[in-house]
């Protein structure tokens, strides 16, 4: 290559994966990180007969850390350097990188604030799944990051941005979603490795899980996909879940009586309580939003904002977790299938599953019929045992005796009706609505805080005892008050969002009080204020 001008630098990679997907060495689950990608693209630009150099960066467990595999390649033939070789760094450099590959949205954000996509040479090609983080799963309201601002940051930081599901190609194709990202590198006029190459790689390299086949339709799949440039953000994992339709009598009421904007939130709540227990409670949600419907005018802007509020915390509410629940979809087909997608058990490999559970005193008299419930609770208080009868088991799911528990338990969903658990659930959602219809003949945006206020209970066991306690503190504090008229409206609204807002930041209660008694003293203080205020005028 005598005379011929050389590229001033080497192409540069980053293959950013999840802590836990394979990068760092975990062999069972390599299919599913960074390092079987990285081996195609290696022995490719080997068979091009360009130098060629990987490192990999070790992250720690899952979604605690990042396997980042970093890859220079100089797209010019050994033979034609004479005799010189590259250097090559063994890290990336913000800025400074031709290629990020992201197998998960999130992770494709942190590449970007963390400066390694740059506008004007990086080009980003990521997956836009999810796995929410430990972070987003802590906190106690919606803490989930925002998908689409993610999307429109790549798109607008990136010299190109290649956007698409990587985990549905993958699941409709088959083959490895290594496979898949690598067919979406294939589609780009920047990239200086062959095609060819790039398929022969796929043939004499295995996964450990797909045949070549198999990562090879991946391959023509994730070219496909990538080359129609449609980004489709993930829906919520609720949606996702599998579950019976609702029935033909239950569309035609929401079709009738739920007003136009509010349809799909109340379409989505009725099938949530379906699947929770039957086709006669899902019409119970319905009767209970039938007088919040008729006391909601639209509001302010004419979204009907107390309709969708409170159809949205009563569906979670009527769907609480019992260990009947619990045990539902613990042995859900549709949760195994996840499982073992997620960790790369797929092809025939054994899998194992233990499910924790401990239950105590409450979770199981919750279940009884509610006169038998009331008395063994009862008596247990009186000797000191509530906190004492919590029973640790581990069950093995994917044995056979350990799936036949779960799926028994799930059956007992016939015994709900009568329960302990149903009868003391049900007094507190009919106080919680009563509570929204009195606000909202006088005050629609102190109803819709009331409403909203079914943010606070979440969860079962100590966590939801917990979340009780805070509901009442600010029932008795703020909004009774308030309908008492001891309250003005006009401070009552603003007090009782403020108190949720402390609830949620104190998920152990442990200021709460102290912070509840300040709100309610200023909002009383407030209406003083104003009261004399309006006298001397």
């Amino acid at each position: 290559m005598t005379g011929a001008v050389l590229p001033e630098r080497p192409y540069t990679i980053l293959l950013y994966t999840m802590g836990g997907q394979g990068g760092a060495g975990v062999e069972s689950m390599a299919s599913k990180g960074g390092r079987v990608l990285c081996n195609w693209i290696v022995d490719a630009a080997h068979a091009a007969g360009y130098p060629v150099q990987s490192t990999l960066t070790p992250g720690t467990g899952q979604r605690t850390g990042l396997n980042n595999l970093y890859i220079e390649i100089y797209p010019v033939e050994a033979k034609e350097l004479g005799g010189r070789k590259p250097v090559f760094r063994l890290a990336p450099r913000p800025g400074d990188l031709d290629l990020v590959v992201a197998y998960e949205l999130v992770e494709a954000g942190r590449a970007l604030t963390q400066g390694l996509v740059s506008m004007d040479r990086t080009t980003l090609i990521a997956s836009t799944h999810r796995f929410y983080t430990v972070a987003e799963k802590a906190v106690t309201t919606d803490g989930r990051i925002d998908s689409a601002a993610i999307v429109s940051a790549a798109q607008s930081g990136a010299k190109q941005a290649v956007l698409f599901d990587m985990a549905e190609t993958c699941r409709s194709q088959g083959g490895s979603v290594n496979a898949v990202a690598l067919g979406a590198i294939a589609t780009l006029e920047s990239f200086p490795i062959a095609t060819e190459h790039l398929k022969t790689a796929i043939r004499h390299t295995l996964d450990g899980i797909n045949t070549a086949e198999q990562n090879l339709a991946a391959f023509a799949a994730g070219r496909t996909a990538a080359d129609a440039g449609d980004v489709e953000l993930p829906t919520d994992e609720t949606a996702k879940r599998p579950r019976r339709d609702p029935a033909a009598s239950l569309q035609k009421r929401i079709d009738t009586e739920i007003p136009r904007e509010v349809q799909e939130i109340v379409r989505q709540g009725t099938a949530r309580v379906l699947d929770f227990q039957n086709l006669n409670y899902a019409n119970d949600y319905l009767d209970y939003l039938a007088p919040i419907r008729e006391l909601d005018d639209g509001g302010p802007d004419n979204s009907h904002a107390l309709v969708r509020e409170t159809a949205r915390y009563l569906a979670l509410w009527m769907s609480y977790d019992d260990v009947i629940r619990v045990a539902d979809l613990k042995s859900r087909a549709a949760r195994r299938t996840r499982i073992t997608e997620e960790v790369g058990a797929d092809g025939g490999k054994p899998l194992r599953i233990t499910e924790f559970f401990k239950p105590g005193l409450d979770e199981w008299t919750a279940m009884l019929p509610a006169p038998l419930g009331r008395t063994l609770r009862g008596a247990a208080i009186r000797l000191g045992l509530r906190h004492r009868l919590n029973l640790g088991l581990h069950i093995p799911s994917t044995s056979i005796w350990g799936y036949l528990l779960l799926r028994t338990v799930a059956r007992l969903r016939f015994l709900r009706r009568s329960s302990l658990g149903m009868a003391e659930e049900t007094a507190r959602i009919k106080r919680w609505l009563q509570a929204i219809g009195r606000a909202a003949g006088s005050d629609y945006g102190l109803a819709v805080e009331i409403a909203e206020c079914g943010r606070l209970i979440k969860g079962y066991g100590e966590t939801r005892e917990r979340a009780y306690e805070k509901f009442e503190r600010v029932f008795e504090k703020l909004v009774q008050p308030a309908l008492e008229g001891s309250l003005h409206s006009g401070h009552a609204g603003p007090a009782v969002s403020e108190a949720r807002a402390a609830a949620f930041a104190d998920p152990d209660g442990e200021t709460f009080d102290a912070k509840l008694d300040e709100i309610a003293a200023a909002a009383n203080s407030n209406v003083a204020t104003a009261g004399t205020g309006s006298a001397n005028d």
